[in-house]
């Protein structure tokens, strides 16, 4: 639905429909299917790919918020310690369903298990890879994190249903809004690729053990 977003908006320059929006995410989908059916080398390939674009993207998020404190038009005072946190909730019921929805970000480590008889080293790849996974992860968001509140106020964040394009476009008008969305594309894509490519794997190995070779 991510993808959705940002494909239609660089298209169409609006925010879609509901209805457009899981049309392209079911298109997607498809399209994701085709490709680990016909090639799992691809997949891993691709993978590998957008997971540069990502950290590209990354630094790039880093260097817009950076700029655009620089030149005085950032939001510096989402960071005073006497309004960071005015208008919080009170309820920890809020808190426990934002750390729910956070953990879908960070299951790589959970994902890496599905491949272990594919991996050469799997003693040393997949505690090293979990580990790293994990920590790149909650890196890469709380500097995306840091990077809108430096340029958006707290509701625009809100209010937005494309922030990292909104983030590029501030800082360095309508060519970084684009490079912003065309790199999420990638991100997007690259996500969704290898965590069907684990998820498939899951599905495989009950079934092998009862299905003679």
């Amino acid at each position: 639905l991510t993808f959705s977003e940002y494909l239609a908006t660089l298209i169409w320059g609006t925010v879609p429909t509901e209805s457009m929006t899981k049309i392209i995410a079911l298109c997607t989908v498809i399209f994701i299917i085709s490709v680990n059916m016909l090639s799992s080398g691809v997949v891993v390939k691709f993978c590998s790919f957008s997971s540069v674009i990502k950290m590209s993207m990354v630094v790039f998020l880093l260097a817009c918020g950076i700029t655009t404190t620089l030149k005085g038009d950032g939001h510096p005072e989402n960071f005073h310690t006497n309004t960071s946190f005015v208008g919080s909730s009170t309820n920890p019921a809020d808190y426990g369903l934002a750390f729910y929805f956070a953990a879908f970000s960070y299951q790589s480590w959970n994902s890496l298990n599905y491949l272990t008889e594919e991996l050469k080293n799997p003693t040393i790849t997949l505690p090293v890879g979990g580990f790293l996974g994990v920590l790149g992860t909650t890196l890469c968001y709380i500097l995306c994190n840091v990077s809108y509140l430096l340029m958006l106020s707290p509701m625009d964040i809100v209010a937005s249903n494309t922030v990292a394009m909104d983030c590029g476009k501030i800082a360095f008008g309508r060519i970084a809004e684009i490079a912003m969305c065309v790199g999420l594309l990638f991100s997007c894509l690259g996500s969704a690729s290898g965590g069907a490519m684990c998820i498939s794997r899951n599905i495989q190995s009950p079934y092998s053990a009862l299905i003679p070779c």
